[in-house]
């Protein structure tokens, strides 16, 4: 298992251990998302400032890669390999890495305020953004543009999923509901009541969605 906190380290754990078995510091300000490759070798981590870092566990050591200007919440990796990596950051873009050449092959630009979560199609061919100010859009890799956009609800969206075989998608908002969206036919056609316990605006946030793989 791997953490970042406020303390600016990377932790690497095992499972049965109390104590962890690695620290890897090198951020300079707190450690907002982590995430392993598609290996054990390399573990992902972006900090307050905008900087992501790729770590080498055998090495112990970390390239960086430099463009957001403000925090990075989310990442996710090209499903067929780890060569490709997207960011979303509050400082409202999206960005494509060519993680072998250390490089933004691409920048999207369409929220208007934080990017909560980003996700790849199953087939690679899309990415999905969750904003702050409550769109949902779907951007085509190929064609390199904005290829749908939701904008029907202006509650916060705070995470993002594909379904695993069907062409649909989910949302999660704010206020604790979720909504279902047919891709092919680009429109929501479903959305949950608040499932989450009330709170003082009503239902407590949705931070994560996963489908029955069946």
């Amino acid at each position: 298992m791997v953490t970042g906190g406020q303390d600016r380290n990377i932790k690497l754990w095992t499972f049965g251990d109390e104590k962890c078995f690695m620290t890897l510091p090198g951020h300079n300000s707190s450690i907002d998302c982590v995430k392993f490759a598609y290996s054990d070798d390399f573990v992902y981590s972006a900090d307050d400032t905008g900087v992501i870092k790729r770590w080498n566990l055998n090495a112990s050591d970390s390239t960086s890669l430099f463009g957001h200007m403000k925090s990075v919440r989310t990442l996710d990796f090209y499903p067929y390999s780890d060569t490709y990596l997207v960011s979303g950051s509050n400082d409202t873009s999206i960005r494509l890495w060519d993680v072998r050449e250390k490089v933004c092959i691409k920048r999207y630009r369409g929220h208007m305020s934080h990017v909560n979560s980003v996700k790849f199609s199953p087939d690679g061919s899309w990415i999905a953004s969750a904003g702050a100010e409550g769109s949902v859009i779907i951007w085509d890799i190929r064609m390199s543009k904005l290829f749908m956009e939701f904008t029907e609800r202006q509650t916060p969206a705070t995470c993002v999923k594909y379904h695993p075989t069907d062409l649909l998608m989910a949302a999660g908002r704010s206020d604790g509901t979720v909504d279902l969206y047919d891709l092919e036919k680009r429109q929501l056609i479903t959305q949950t009541p608040a499932l989450h316990s009330p709170g003082a605006g009503g239902g407590q946030p949705v931070r994560c969605i996963t489908f029955d793989e069946s």
